[in-house]
């Protein structure tokens, strides 16, 4: 494709671009390299390697440039020319129904209630989020929650020419401010919640918050619907930012005005929950654990509705769907019994919201007379400050908790889980994670619950700069 066809700059030279990239180690004759600024790395070191390995093309920002060649181009923004340049470059392709998820908790959740709910309605649907890609008939597994501006696309284009006609995204707070979603056409867009989480990179929670808010104040059309959590503080400056912009909102929660929770009650494997859905009442029984689940349920019929507004006045159609939506892997999931009986799940909670919602919510599935027992740790070279929350979190909501190993990454394991147990006094540190897990379940009597949260669907371990296989869920498999 043409240079100036790319950026929409018809003052750019019209050079043939052969692929685009922001990673100077896949620099190929006639590609067009970003020299983007990240945490880590800055792109504009490589911009010599870049020309030198072919490149026909290098957009950086202004001032990164030591000479004046036609084919170096300044920009304002250039994260945002790259979101623009992946997206003409596979055609502009997207399903005609595309929504989008943000907040800290329940994005993977519900962006696959959503492609589920979909999907029983009987309309060809894809989710892409931290699990992966994932349609009716396949499952691609992802290393990021919102993929990378070139992968995205090309993702999105691929599963357009599929005969996808609806997508769920979930939107991280890096995708968003680093403008990857830009330059998609969405017709609603939700927010679940907002808890400390991501610190290290956006450094306060009101620069967290803006990040996220950014879907509604920037990527979100005029007229298109904002599916907003009415439980939530940010609530009202949200609905503001939305109506300002001439969005539709549609709330909900136990304080939603349009899909309204109205009681929710625990069952063995599931619970049964009773919803108003603009106007009309609906009870079903779920196979989703924990209360907070109806929360994440309530955003995703909103969110299949603001695709196909007719279904305000078909909720008994949406209704029936309920009952057959699965959990998500890693997810509250249930693992297996112990030969004694007692239950053992796996979830993804790593970060103290997170951590307190799946403990009160799995509290009421423990038996009277039996215990709560919970594995959990904390990540490295991740934001410290949540370390003694999600430590007393463990220690006041489990009756035993074990601290064991996340991703340490590059930092001292035996640190984090040090930092953790500050706050928790009853804690048992066990470091290695698959010796915390076996010990867990041999502590297991039968009227017992056993919860390891933090690693969910992942099936590897970071350790250092090397991810090592290991999967919470075969380590269970392999104790019982």
């Amino acid at each position: 494709m043409i240079l100036s066809k790319l950026l929409d700059n018809d003052n750019l030279p019209k050079i043939e671009i052969k692929d685009i990239t922001c990673d100077s180690r896949a620099v190929e004759e006639g590609s067009l390299f970003f020299a983007l600024t990240g945490v880590d790395t800055d792109g504009t070191k490589y911009i010599e390697q870049a020309l030198e390995k072919g490149a026909a093309a290098v957009v950086a920002r202004y001032g990164a440039f030591n000479k004046d060649m036609n084919n170096l181009i300044e920009s304002r923004n250039p994260r945002a020319d790259y979101s623009k340049a992946c997206f003409n470059f596979y055609g502009k392709k997207q399903p005609a129904h595309l929504i989008a998820v943000t907040g800290t908790n329940g994005k993977t959740s519900i962006a696959n209630f959503t492609r589920q709910i979909w999907e029983l309605l009987g309309y060809e649907s894809a989710s892409i989020g931290t699990i992966g890609v994932v349609t009716r008939d396949s499952y691609k597994y992802g290393e990021r929650t919102t993929p990378d501006s070139k992968e995205l696309y090309k993702e999105i284009a691929d599963l357009t020419d599929k005969g996808i006609t609806h997508l769920a995204i979930e939107a991280s707070s890096h995708g968003i401010i680093q403008n990857r979603l830009d330059d998609l056409h969405i017709s609603g867009a939700g927010f679940t919640n907002l808890t400390p989480e991501h610190l290290d990179y956006h450094n306060d929670m009101s620069s967290y918050y803006h990040a996220k808010a950014r879907l509604f104040s920037d990527i979100l059309p005029s007229g298109k619907y904002a599916v907003l959590n009415a439980d939530i503080k940010e609530y009202k400056s949200l609905r503001n930012i939305c109506l300002l912009k001439g969005e539709k909102v549609i709330s909900f929660g136990e304080n939603g005005d349009d899909i309204k929770i109205l009681e929710t009650t625990p069952l063995k494997h599931g619970q049964k929950v009773k919803l108003n859905i603009f106007g009309k009442e609906h009870t079903a029984d779920l196979q989703l654990i924990g209360s907070f689940q109806a929360s994440n349920l309530a955003c995703a019929i909103a969110l299949a509705i603001s695709t196909n507004p007719e279904l305000i006045n078909k909720t008994d159609e949406i209704a029936k769907t309920l009952p057959l939506v699965k959990g998500v892997d890693g997810r509250m999931e249930f693992i297996g019994k112990k030969s004694n009986g007692a239950t053992i799940y796996v979830d993804y909670a790593h970060s103290p919201d997170g951590l307190e919602n799946m403990l009160k919510s799995i509290r009421p599935h423990v038996e009277s007379n039996g215990r709560l027992i919970c594995v959990f740790g904390c990540g490295g070279d991740r934001d410290k400050t949540k370390r003694p929350i999600m430590g007393k979190i463990a220690n006041d909501l489990s009756d035993i908790a074990i601290i064991s190993d996340d991703n340490p990454r590059t930092e001292d394991a035996s640190i984090i889980r040090e930092e953790i147990k500050s706050s928790c006094p009853k804690g048992i540190s066990i470091g290695n994670r698959a010796v915390a897990i076996k010990q867990a379940i041999e502590m297991l009597g039968e009227h017992d619950l056993l919860i390891i949260a933090g690693k969910g669907h992942e099936t590897g371990q970071v350790i250092g700069k090397e991810v090592i296989p290991f999967n919470d869920k075969e380590e269970v498999l392999k104790n019982i």
